[in-house]
């Protein structure tokens, strides 16, 4: 299922993720969107009271920190899908 962005961001926005949402979601995955990491604390936080994975998509801000954190390293999961 998809859930809609933020207008500011263009990254995940969490209120419309916990609308989609359902006991038989697995992972939340993420995509760091234009160097701007995604709500990476509020999403892992939803993902965790639901019993389901983070997975960050950190491609588009490699080098970028959130909260003093590299993206890459926060989520139970990153990935880097590169494409052409």
């Amino acid at each position: 299922m998809f859930a809609d962005v933020s207008a500011d961001t263009l990254n995940l926005d969490r209120g419309e993720v916990s609308k989609k949402i359902t006991s038989r979601t697995k992972a939340i995955i993420a995509v760091d969107y234009a160097g701007h990491p995604a709500a990476l604390d509020e999403l892992g936080e939803l993902a965790e009271t639901r019993g389901a994975l983070l997975i960050e998509d950190a491609c588009h801000a490699l080098g970028a920190e959130f909260q003093g954190k590299r993206v890459g390293g926060i989520a139970d999961m990153t990935v880097f899908s590169f494409h052409r």
